[in-house]
């Protein structure tokens, strides 16, 4: 229990103590109901413009441009940075090779997740779009169940 950064306790409660945990960069929830435990975890890496992943690579895109990156494994993730203003639509496709299964997030210059997607493309790949709401620089997320290559095309 030593990875527990936070945890707090609603006791004496019928139904028994809520119990919530930091643990590694996820986010833990316990409940006793009737002498039943109901546990509910999420992982802050794909919850919000936040995570807990490194971020390891990225750069620059443009619109009508395509990069590429490659990804070592699940705690990295790359950030690509474009100029948006309001009003203006995208197009975000992410194409992992082979097996590759990228998701991505579309974060607002105020590190609000405005859009996300994991497998709303053919296969596993990200197919996502967005009218941006204000004028800024505009990050790209991109990160991977388990590692592998991936081409970001933004239009």
């Amino acid at each position: 229990m030593d990875d527990f950064e936070a945890v707090l306790e609603k006791p004496e409660r019928p139904r028994g103590p809520i119990i919530g945990a930091i643990v590694g960069g996820a986010v833990l929830l316990c409940l006793c109901v009737a002498g039943i435990v109901v546990l509910a975890m999420g992982q802050g890496g794909f919850l919000g413009a936040g995570d807990a992943l490194d971020t390891t690579g990225g750069g620059t895109v443009g619109i009508g441009e395509s990069v590429t990156g490659e990804i070592a494994d699940s705690s990295q993730a790359h950030d690509w940075f474009f100029e948006g203003v309001q009003g203006q639509f995208v197009l975000i496709n992410v194409y992992g090779d082979g097996e590759s299964d990228p998701r991505a997030r579309l974060i607002t210059p105020g590190d609000e997740v405005l859009v996300r997607d994991d497998d709303g493309g053919e296969g596993f790949d990200v197919y996502m779009s967005a009218t941006l709401p204000a004028d800024g620089t505009y990050t790209i997320r991109v990160d991977m169940f388990g590692g592998g290559t991936y081409t970001l095309t933004l239009e």
